[in-house]
């Protein structure tokens, strides 16, 4: 792991990567701490090294806020020796760790022999993403995505995460009565001192086998989310979990785009309305402008009745429809009404019926004629 030294001569920075020898790469010594934005963005280490010095707390502001645009990095605090209230400030300024001088060069090593170490053990990325984006409100994206999740957790052997992207009006967690403890904010904001039995365990488990990122109502105090951020949640994620859905909401937003952008595909879920299949094309070309390959996202139409026009709908979405789920709308709100998923309050409703069969389209299993549709898109998932 690269490793920046900041805040300490380079004499002393000299000193600290001879100390640590092999388990570290030299990335330089930045004595103005000061600079620690500029010198992360110029020199991209894996780690720093922070001398918190005589400012511990100016020192512990400037370390979150680098973080918030760095949520990959890990900032190491190096300490004379400890103070009141230094571990919890540390702790808040989201450092991975607190190494105290006076008790003894070992604690250094042991300090990054840690990092190396939870380091070996983070599994590579394979998990496949899908985003789930509006073409206007109230088109059933959350819907779709928490009984998308029950029905790819039907597979026991793979681990599923449904998250709420739609970070401020979400209500992934509400629709199943769950409680989002600890929510997508707390991932968001804890970012590399997530530990991997964390990002494993921590999320909720919903009766059917799927785990959720849910919104928690009191966001009073939630701090400003990146990019950097949604990106960083969603890579981690991926290690994590064999299939990620992402409840996008449907405003366009730095945070949905940005989760749109990480997914592996996009899915646009909408409805036969005007006003959706308008957002939609006006949702496709918002898409256009992150330089994804295309085709940029795909349609889901939801709430599809018998004797609609598809090419026309398809015409008027700019989308290509590769799931159609009937409309069951007395089953639907039943299920929400209990906080319940299809698969558990109307196991043979049509609506629980295609979204099976859109799960199964993803997992590559039980793919039928009806399907053969699907396959251009969702062979990119496997």
């Amino acid at each position: 792991m690269r490793l920046m030294v900041a805040g300490l001569s380079n004499r002393d920075g000299r000193l600290i990567f001879k100390t640590l020898g092999k388990l570290v790469e030299p990335g330089g010594t930045l004595q103005d701490w000061r600079q620690l934005e500029r010198a992360v963005e110029q020199a991209q280490p894996d780690v720093v090294l922070l001398y918190l010095g005589q400012r511990p707390g100016q020192t512990c502001t400037l370390a979150r806020r680098v973080l918030n645009h760095y949520p990959a990095l890990q900032i190491v605090g190096l300490v004379e020796k400890e103070t009141p209230g230094l571990v919890e400030l540390s702790t808040e300024a989201g450092l991975v760790d607190l190494v105290i001088l006076e008790h003894g060069q070992h604690e250094l090593n042991a300090a990054f022999e840690r990092l190396h170490e939870a380091r070996l053990q983070q599994q590579e990325a394979d998990g496949d993403v899908l985003a789930l984006l509006g073409a206007k409100g109230g088109v059933g994206t959350t819907t779709v995505a928490v009984n998308l999740g029950a029905e790819l957790a039907a597979d026991r052997n793979k681990r599923v995460i449904v998250v709420d992207l739609h970070l401020y009006l979400g209500d992934v967690a509400a629709a199943l009565d769950l409680a989002p403890d600890p929510s997508v904010l707390w991932f968001l904001g804890h970012g590399s001192t997530v530990d991997a039995k964390m990002w494993r365990n921590g999320p909720p488990m919903h009766r059917t086998g799927f785990q959720i990122l849910g919104v928690e109502g009191d966001l009073g105090a939630a701090e400003p989310v990146t990019a950097e951020q949604v990106v960083f949640l969603v890579d981690s994620l991926r290690r994590h979990y064999d299939y990620v859905v992402m409840d996008c909401g449907s405003n366009l937003t730095e945070v949905s785009l940005a989760g749109c952008s990480a997914a592996d595909q996009r899915l646009i879920v909408v409805t036969d309305e005007l006003a959706a299949l308008l957002g939609a094309r006006r949702r496709v070309l918002a898409l256009h402008h992150l330089d994804l390959d295309p085709p940029v996202a795909y349609g889901l139409l939801n709430r599809a009745t018998e004797g609609l026009d598809m090419p026309a709908i398809e015409e008027a979405s700019g989308l290509r429809m590769v799931s159609t789920i009937r409309n069951a709308w007395r089953d639907v709100h039943g299920a929400m009404e209990r906080a319940q998923v299809l698969r558990e309050a109307a196991p043979h409703s049509d609506a629980r019926m295609d979204i099976a069969d859109l799960a199964r389209s993803i997992s590559g299993t039980g793919v039928t004629s009806e399907a053969r549709r699907k396959r251009a898109f969702f062979s990119l998932f496997r």
